[in-house]
């Protein structure tokens, strides 16, 4: 596999690097990741109801228990943004096909963006806690949140959302122009270097680092694939 450095466009996420990335954690590291699923208890009997974003029919799915299925994490900060939340009352719109599309508008540009992620990815479904999760159903929140890792855990890949205060933010370069110039100096003709924070730089100086915003991602995986989107790049690991 080629790894040559590169300069990234300004615009615009680049899809191909991240399934570049995915393809090696799962070539490399595919039987490592599985056998260590195998080991741990299967939590299906513990999660009645799994639900995730079909992000091809844009509609909220309802499976038994955690699936085998590849599906994409999310770990952002709320914050005080005024967001779609799936309730029992509004459960029936976002489950029907197209349902996703009638509320749209009402749901943040961090999970708006990472929905358009999951569909240039190639992958069929996203896991959200606040459309996934009926916030007034206490059975649904109790079984899910005592099994968080699990969900982290066993996901295909977790995007972390590691700039902005607010899930209404979005995730830098997967729209055009929403996000920073990469800094980069001319050394001598034709001769480029660029400074990037490390990935645990990056998350440090995030509103992950603050005690109320603990990255679910950092206290619960273990082993996975991580995608994690700042002002001016983006960062893969496989922890």
């Amino acid at each position: 596999m080629d790894f040559k450095a590169r300069r990234y466009d300004a615009m615009k996420f680049d899809t191909s690097l991240a399934k570049i990335w995915l393809h090696c954690c799962e070539e490399w590291y595919g039987v490592t990741c599985q056998f260590a699923l195998m080991l741990r208890e299967d939590p299906a009997p513990r999660i009645g109801k799994f639900r995730l974003i079909d992000v091809i029919s844009q509609q909220l799915v309802l499976l038994d228990g955690l699936v085998e299925s590849s599906y994409i994490a999310l770990s952002y900060v709320w914050g005080r943004t005024n967001s779609f939340l799936t309730t029992r009352a509004k459960l029936a719109t976002p489950s029907e096909p197209g349902g996703l599309n009638l509320v749209i508008e009402a749901i943040p540009k961090t999970i708006r963006d990472a929905i358009t992620l999951t569909q240039e990815l190639g992958i069929c479904y996203l896991w959200v806690d606040s459309l996934c999760i009926v916030q007034d159903d206490k059975d649904d929140k109790a079984s899910l949140i005592q099994e968080m890792h699990q969900v982290y855990h066993r996901s295909y890949l977790t995007i972390i959302a590691s700039i902005g205060d607010h899930a209404d933010f979005g995730l830098p370069g997967v729209r055009p122009r929403t996000r920073a110039c990469q800094s980069v100096e001319e050394i001598e003709t034709s001769f480029y270097l660029g400074v990037l924070l490390s990935y645990r730089e990056l998350l440090t100086e995030s509103v992950h680092s603050c005690k109320k915003h603990v990255s679910p991602v950092e206290r619960y995986s273990s082993l996975g694939t991580k995608s994690s989107f700042s002002a001016a790049a983006q960062y893969g690991e496989r922890t």
